[in-house]
């Protein structure tokens, strides 16, 4: 009983960390996108909007590495672990709902950009003193990749035509600095590394199904939540499927990674469609909670063919 209130106490827990360095994460990028603070109510409410899910998600699987180290057996503690995650998940699911309306509020205009803000434009970043419609006054720009490396201008305008910026400093003739994309090419800075995009937009995909199904039907987003947490749970196969606890670990996060990719491609509609479309009994809200189970069986199997579970621990130092 005292290992069981551990693993959930060590699973609140990591859930709040991830939740607490999330909304850090978040913060730092509402402050870096917005020229105002807003009202500190609707700030948080928007960030636990967008963190809650995802918090829960990677804290359920980061408590299984606490596992092995409990005297329980996994036939008893996954479990256990995958119904505390099926209720979390569930009612982080709900609190987000209520958050939805609060948090949700109109999208930045990207179309002009804002004075006194830094905005990243082709491979420079550029400053604009002051704005009004497509002129800008007092501007500065940044490339690493040039020299000088800094460069003042009187003013710039907008050239929709050669999709780009014009600058103008007197007694030269105007440079162009062209846009990276044709949509929206203000892309305010700090920006998210290239490297985390994909992940980024993996995480938001997964958020946006899950909470979309709970609006449609609670029960299918119940039904959701018990396949992604007995998969979840299921992953501890991993985390115990060498003897060498490192590269179980790198394992592991490469699993978890894995899973939101294709929880990402499984979950777009065009997927949905056509998975009804080759198995016509199978409805479409149980596409998804099929995937993972499947996901969780095989892994299950997977565990038969690993060393017993008590001579692994043995054998790494944990019993």
């Amino acid at each position: 009983m005292r290992s069981v209130l551990l693993v959930s106490a060590r699973a609140i827990v990591l859930i709040l960390s991830v939740l607490t360095i999330t909304i850090g994460i978040l913060l730092l990028s509402h402050l870096s996108e917005h020229t105002g603070m807003r009202e500190p109510v609707l700030l948080i409410a928007e960030l636990l909007y967008r963190a809650l899910v995802p918090a829960v998600l990677a804290g359920s699987f980061l408590v299984l590495f606490h596992i092995v180290r409990t005297p329980l057996l996994p036939g008893i503690i996954l479990p256990y672990l995958a119904t505390l995650t099926t209720a979390l998940l569930f009612g982080a699911g709900l609190l987000s709902l209520v958050l939805q309306d609060v948090a949700v509020g109109k999208e930045p205009d990207l179309s002009i950009p804002s004075a006194e803000r830094l905005y990243q434009v082709g491979f420079g970043t550029v400053y604009f003193g002051s704005v009004e419609g497509i002129r800008f006054e007092d501007v500065v720009l940044l490339q690493p990749r040039q020299q000088p490396v800094l460069r003042f201008y009187d003013e710039a305008m907008l050239d929709p035509e050669e999709n780009g910026l014009l600058l103008f400093r007197d007694g030269d003739r105007p440079e162009l600095l062209r846009f990276a994309t044709q949509d929206s090419p203000w892309a305010s800075t700090p920006a998210a590394p290239a490297y985390l995009s994909g992940f980024l937009r993996d995480v938001v995909q997964a958020r946006e199904h899950f909470l979309s199904t709970l609006q449609q039907s609670q029960i299918n987003a119940l039904i959701l939540s018990a396949a992604l947490a007995i998969y979840f749970s299921s992953c501890f196969i991993w985390v115990r499927y060498t003897r060498w606890p490192l590269f179980n670990v790198l394992i592991s996060l490469l699993i978890l990674r894995l899973t939101l990719t294709v929880y990402a491609v499984i979950s777009v509609p065009t997927f949905t469609e056509f998975a009804v479309t080759m198995f016509p009994p199978l409805p479409e809200f149980l596409v998804v909670p099929v995937a993972f189970g499947a996901g969780a069986l095989f892994f299950m199997l997977l565990t038969l063919m690993r060393p017993r579970y008590r001579d692994w621990k043995r054998g790494v130092g944990y019993a």
